[in-house]
């Protein structure tokens, strides 16, 4: 029964390409769908606090320990991004990746010269990556940029 009301809040907003604006709209809510995904947001957070360490979350490179390390100024803000990352960015990341991915197999000087500027910044791939070490590959923004230009994520 929740999650057939979550399935068709989640719908809704799926196919709004502005829905990242609207996504707290009470006027989209159906029924409790609303304030039951707020619900399972902070308990998936609360959850995720009480079961890791400071350490373990220090250690942890998800997004949940992402979520709960970032300071908000609010709880509110936090739980509002962590339904965001669950529910609105998927679709589009995963195709923002996928024409990456295409766009440099039909470029392979291009996927050759990301190859030499990746390794240069973590040779053999022996380090874990972080964002630090990525933000230092320009050729990357490059190549993602160019590619959300030929293919925007949500085009308007």
């Amino acid at each position: 029964d929740n999650f057939e009301r979550w399935t068709v809040e989640i719908n809704k907003r799926l196919w709004n390409p502005f829905r990242p604006l609207m996504f707290w709209d009470p006027t989209l809510d159906d029924g409790n769908a609303r304030s039951e995904l707020w619900d399972a947001a902070a308990s998936l957070l609360e959850k995720y606090r009480t079961t890791h360490t400071e350490a373990e979350m220090a250690a942890d490179t998800g997004i949940l320990a992402q979520l709960c390390r970032t300071p908000y100024g609010s709880e509110g803000d936090r739980i509002a991004d962590t339904l965001t990352q669950l529910f609105a960015g998927q679709d589009t990341t995963g195709n923002a990746l996928a024409w990456v991915l295409i766009e440099l197999a039909r470029h392979p000087y291009t996927m050759s010269e990301l190859r030499a500027a990746l390794e240069a910044e973590n040779p053999g791939g022996r380090r874990c990556w972080t964002p630090e070490m990525l933000a230092r590959v320009g050729y990357l923004d490059n190549v993602v940029q160019e590619t959300l230009r030929l293919w925007p994520a949500a085009p308007i």
